[in-house]
């Protein structure tokens, strides 16, 4: 909510999010293959549109698809085929645009929807590295920018580079020559970078209200409570999710992004933000452990496929 108040890409962003799940859940619940193909086009378009807005869907929405096909495989259902295409025609739709937009900004070294890319990967694992400064001399232009996770994890050292913000080659061979020079510096900057979506610092901006730190409190709430939920719930599901039965689906679809985003952070840097949809799924499993735990004839919520609906 306090994120909502300003004026962020992670505002449509998370509202496309949502409405890429809706869509794909009426596209598995579809009776006929066209109704399948039709919504499953739709959750690939507005899952693109998301992907504009934020890269950061990019790996959730692979490992989505991936443990999804696996489930509807170990299930003999119908229809992956039809879902994969629908969804994957649908995210073309909108990023072969944008990957041509996004080579041709980055001087024809290819891009697939966002140019700093390279750049969250180098400052993800260049150590304790406050501000990063690149200095583009053929442009004559300097770029400067601080991941908001540094700042929070106490970071102060500058760093100035001899090449251009948006010079995917050069950001890349940076990276390697830091990592091959301190292999164990960029493991731990990874692990650190996926910590933080656990137990970030705090909110950035921080949620400030009559001297008062709410974004701190709800840190401790998330940490106290949130999230021990949502992991006991997980652990109570483990085996149905292990054997991918029928009623295990809703599980690996808050469970796949997640997986994703944790890939993320460990690839790229950390970022607080990354943490609005993480939270988001975590609050929802931890409300399914607490409808578990007060109402005993609804021990989940779920998909129920509609031949078996009453």
């Amino acid at each position: 909510f306090h994120y909502a108040g300003l004026y962020l890409a992670e505002n449509p962003f998370t509202c496309a999010l949502v409405w890429a799940y809706v869509l794909l859940l009426r596209a598995i619940d579809a009776p006929v293959p066209a109704s399948t193909a039709l919504w499953a086009l739709a959750a690939g378009l507005v899952a693109g549109i998301a992907a504009s807005m934020k890269s950061t869907i990019l790996l959730p929405v692979l490992v989505t698809g991936v443990l999804l096909l696996i489930w509807l495989r170990m299930q003999r259902r119908r229809g992956a085929l039809t879902l994969v295409f629908g969804v994957g025609l649908g995210l073309a739709t909108v990023m072969l645009p944008l990957a041509e937009r996004c080579t041709r900004l980055a001087e024809g070294h290819f891009c697939l929807i966002s140019t700093n890319t390279a750049m969250n990967t180098l400052m993800g694992h260049a150590g304790p590295k406050a501000e990063f400064r690149w200095h583009d001399a053929q442009r004559q232009i300097v770029f400067s920018f601080t991941s908001p996770s540094a700042s929070l994890r106490g970071y102060g050292e500058r760093v100035d580079l001899p090449f251009g913000a948006y010079d995917v080659p050069a950001n890349l061979a940076e990276v390697r020559s830091r990592i091959a020079a301190d292999p164990q510096m960029a493991v731990d900057t990874s692990l650190r970078n996926v910590a933080d979506l656990f137990v970030g610092r705090d909110f950035w901006p921080a949620a400030h209200y009559r001297n008062r730190n709410w974004g701190r409190a709800f840190q401790n709430f998330y940490k106290g409570v949130l999230l021990p939920l949502a992991l006991l719930w997980l652990i109570w599901r483990a085996p149905r999710m292990l054997r991918m039965t029928r009623d295990s689906l809703s599980e690996w679809l808050l469970l796949a992004p997640m997986l994703g985003l944790l890939a993320t952070a460990f690839i790229s840097l950390g970022e607080v933000r990354f943490r609005i949809p993480f939270d988001g799924f975590v609050i929802i499993l931890a409300a399914q452990a607490l409808v578990a735990l007060l109402d005993r004839q609804q021990r989940r919520v779920g998909i129920v496929p509609p031949q078996d609906r009453r």
